[in-house]
């Protein structure tokens, strides 16, 4: 870890979040604790945005929305196994890994 304690961890996030201008904004996961404690706790000139995890599931060690229903509002099962499927974005890895690794 590159921080040496979480309280170093902590303060460096306020500092990020003090540096960003009143018409920026900062996204936070209103699921973290610590994170919500430091929001609520100043006065941050920004724009606050908090997100939750989606609900999901985990099969097979692969995790799926398919149980959230924000996500089934725009998508069906067939659009998000389109959309989540590993061999279509890892169609091109070879040749990446040739270009980047080779002399």
């Amino acid at each position: 870890n590159v921080f040496p304690t979480f309280e170093n961890y902590i303060k460096q996030f306020h500092i990020f979040a003090e540096s960003i201008q009143d018409e920026g904004a900062l996204i936070f996961c209103k699921e973290d604790e610590n994170l919500n404690d430091m929001v609520n706790s100043n006065t941050y000139l920004c724009q606050l945005i908090p997100y939750s995890s989606h609900n999901h599931i985990i099969e097979q060690s692969n995790t799926l929305l398919i149980d959230d229903k924000n996500v089934r509002k725009f998508l069906d099962e067939e659009e998000i196994e389109i959309l989540f499927n590993l061999e279509q974005h890892f169609v091109h890895v070879d040749t990446i890994f040739q270009r980047v690794f080779s002399k």
